[in-house]
């Protein structure tokens, strides 16, 4: 039997925030996970987010606000070189963007680093994560 997805929503307290706590934001409404939401102004000192996880894949999904610029994120994977997320200028809300997508990563622990470069009077809100945990027989099929 395939592994399914487990969501970790972003205020499970696996989900660590650092830096200035004025650089982050609660907030959520439905239809986001669990009505939750974490943001990074860029009106503070931005912070990191750093998830681990024992798996093979990892994902990131967040809210896009409307007319939000400059929306930027960096993505570092078990201390890789990151990789850059710019979410696209919206009139409208867009729940449950996915930001981030690992593929298929080598069985194990994993640590994924986000960081957080909004631009000017912008918010990058967070709002879940999910993982494929370890699973024998159906890496034997990858």
């Amino acid at each position: 039997m395939s592994p399914e997805f487990i969501t970790v929503d972003d205020r499970d307290p696996s989900v660590i925030y650092t830096g200035d706590s004025a650089a982050w934001n609660l907030g959520g409404v439905y239809p986001e996970y669990d009505n939750t939401t974490h943001g990074a102004s860029s009106s503070a000192t931005p912070g990191q987010i750093h998830f681990s996880f024992q798996g093979i894949r990892v994902t990131v999904y967040g809210t896009i606000g409307p007319a939000a610029t400059s929306l930027v994120s960096m993505y570092s994977l078990d201390g890789s070189p990151a990789s850059t997320y710019t979410a696209m200028s919206t009139q409208v809300t867009l729940y449950r963007q996915q930001y981030f997508d690992s593929g298929v990563l080598e069985d194990g622990q994993h640590e994924l680093a986000i960081s957080v470069l909004s631009g000017q009077n912008a918010t990058v809100w967070f709002d879940f994560f999910q993982y494929l945990p370890s699973s024998g027989p159906f890496l034997a099929r990858i």
